[in-house]
């Protein structure tokens, strides 16, 4: 079971980029799982996904010099898909 916590959509002209960060109940060695999601709503109603794993990419770099950052602890990129990444391993 997942709790929505927040959709922030960026609108420009011909649609909006959604990102939705989900608060699971999952967590491990008290770290709560997220699952952040990534789409792009078009005027139509349809959606287009984002792959998880450039969900992942654009998340774990710095935006004003696109050096690589470590992952934020208990993410999982997911996509619309259902298909998941993990920024973690669990022993």
């Amino acid at each position: 079971m997942s709790t929505w916590k927040s959709v922030r959509p960026v609108y420009f002209q011909g649609g909006a980029v959604c990102i939705m960060r989900v608060f699971t109940r999952q967590s491990y060695q008290n770290i709560p799982f997220k699952e952040l999601y990534g789409f792009f709503l078009l005027p139509d109603g349809s959606v287009l996904n984002f792959d998880y794993r450039q969900i992942e990419a654009a998340h774990n770099a710095d935006a004003a010099t696109g050096q690589k950052l470590p992952p934020e602890p208990g993410v999982i990129y997911s996509n619309l898909n259902n298909n998941k990444l993990p920024s973690f391993e669990i022993d």
